[in-house]
């Protein structure tokens, strides 16, 4: 369509998540993976980084194409820049 989204008429509680107005926003997912020994969701100082956890990231490219990262954690921190596109399902 020429790169425009077609007009579409939904009704009350109707949704079509299927078109992607191409937004995106760089995020970042960083810091260390840990076991919470206490159990409050904070990273104590006694609670040292976990190394070689394997970490999966999967999404689309902007133009819808699959896109698979993988990466495995170091013993102290994790640190991986991504571009994020919203991943649409049905």
């Amino acid at each position: 369509m020429g790169g425009m989204t077609p007009n579409e008429v939904l009704t009350s509680g109707e949704n079509n998540t299927t078109y992607d107005a191409g937004f995106y926003e760089l995020a970042s997912i960083g810091d260390y993976v840990w076991e919470d020994t206490d159990g409050d969701g904070v990273q104590d100082g006694t609670e040292a980084g976990i190394g070689g956890v394997p970490v999966t990231l999967t999404g689309t490219t902007g133009d819808g194409q699959p896109v698979t990262l993988n990466t495995t954690t170091a013993p102290m921190a994790l640190t991986c820049l991504i571009t994020w596109n919203r991943v649409h399902t049905n």
